[in-house]
Formats: C-alpha cells, sequence, structure tokens
C-alpha cells in the first residue's frame, strides 16, 4: 500500500491528473519519514534523468530539485470541453487545459487519452531523507500536515520504488476515512526491507534518457 490518495495509483492531489501506477488507501502521514533520516537539500546525479514505468504510462523526470510526474490516463467527458488548437485537440479537465490523444466521439461525449504533468519541488512540497542506501520521498497535500510517501533505491539503470503492503496497515491509526499513520524511523525501514516480502511490494522503473525534459516554472 503505497500512502497517497483514494484512486489506484494516485499521487495526492493531482488535479486533473490521477497516476494510475501507485496503490492507495487514504493513508497519510503526519510528517516527513522517516523521523531520523538525514534530509538531502537536492537529489544526487544518479537519480537524474527520464524513467519509465513497464507500461509507458507512466514518466518520472527527476532533476536535482524536482521530480515530474508525466501521466497517460483514460478520459471521458461531455463533448463542451473539447477543444481545437491548430492541429491539436485538448479537453479541460479539473479547470486545466490537458492535450488529447485517440480522440472519439459518442453522442455528446469525448473519449481519448491525455498526457499531463505534475511537479514536486524540494523546499515546497517534496521532502527526501536518505537511510544507508534507501531514499525516502516524502510528498505533501494540500494540507501540511498531510504526507504520502515512497521509498526508492537507484540500481544500474533501474530505479526501484517501493511501497507498503496491506499487511502494514496494522501499524496504522485510522481517523475517520483517513488513515493517519505512526510515524517509523531508520531502524524500522531497516526492518521492513529485512522482512520486504512481508512489508513491501516493488516497482522497477527502466531509465528512459540521459537528457531531461524541462518544464517552465508556471
Amino acid at each position: 500500500m503505497i500512502l497517497f490518495g483514494k484512486n489506484q495509483y494516485s499521487v495526492l492531489f493531482l488535479g486533473c491528473i490521477i497516476l494510475t501506477l501507485l496503490s492507495s488507501c487514504d493513508a497519510y502521514f503526519s510528517r516527513p519519514q522517516p523521523i531520523d533520516g538525514k534530509i538531502q537539500n537536492s537529489l544526487s546525479k544518479e537519480f537524474h534523468g527520464l524513467f519509465k514505468s513497464n507500461d509507458d504510462d507512466l514518466k518520472i523526470d527527476i532533476s536535482s530539485k524536482q521530480i515530474n510526474f508525466i501521466v497517460k490516463s483514460d478520459f471521458s467527458d461531455a463533448k463542451k470541453v473539447y477543444f481545437q488548437r491548430g492541429n491539436k485537440e485538448f479537453v479541460v479537465s479539473n479547470g486545466k487545459e490537458c492535450q488529447i490523444f485517440d480522440t472519439k466521439f459518442k453522442n455528446d461525449s469525448v473519449f481519448g487519452r491525455i498526457v499531463s504533468n505534475v511537479r514536486f519541488t524540494i523546499d515546497s512540497n517534496l521532502v527526501v531523507k536518505k537511510n544507508e542506501n534507501y531514499f525516502v520521498f516524502n510528498f505533501q497535500d494540500t494540507d501540511p500536515h498531510k504526507w504520502g510517501i515512497f521509498i526508492t533505491e537507484k540500481s544500474g539503470s533501474k530505479l526501484h520504488i517501493y511501497d507498503f503492503k496491506n499487511e502494514i496497515e496494522k501499524r496504522f491509526k485510522r481517523n475517520g476515512k483517513e488513515i493517519i499513520t505512526e510515524d517509523f524511523d531508520t531502524e524500522d525501514l531497516i526492518y521492513f526491507f529485512k522482512r520486504k516480502e512481508e512489508f513491501l511490494s516493488e516497482r522497477c522503473w527502466l531509465n528512459l534518457q540521459n537528457k531531461r525534459i524541462e518544464f517552465s516554472e508556471d
């Protein structure tokens, strides 16, 4: 179980973006984890580059200060949100313009695939903590007391991303529909990896290319 939002593979508060590659249970930490991990002021060069998921629906572009999620997701809505600009097609989703591909229309509805991106920045809504070979990426929700996380490890051209499994929910405190988790420290993190089959699930993100995709600062 990754601690991110409602939809499977979502990352907290992404507006028109639903990252369909991370699991969820309405679970959060109240502060960045692990509580005694060393805060990183920037991401080391070993993490820099563009990584993609096996099904190519999610790409992660990492620089020294930012992580950008680039997402392909299914889209459907009323036809009135569709428009063209030049030779490109767009829709308005949650108040934002998103380019749409593989567009189809049925009655008064439009269907297709949209590509969106969202950025997390160190010293803003991203805190990175390190323990030995493991990095924990903490993503802040709009509520400053809600943090979602995933644990990463770089090996060659692969960026390994680990989620918590459902079994670890027994450590959690429930608060209404949300789950506010207990803190964990670096010793806990080592323990999770020693009993990986019980606590963690792993995904691998392949390094797609060395150069980075640059986004404007809007």
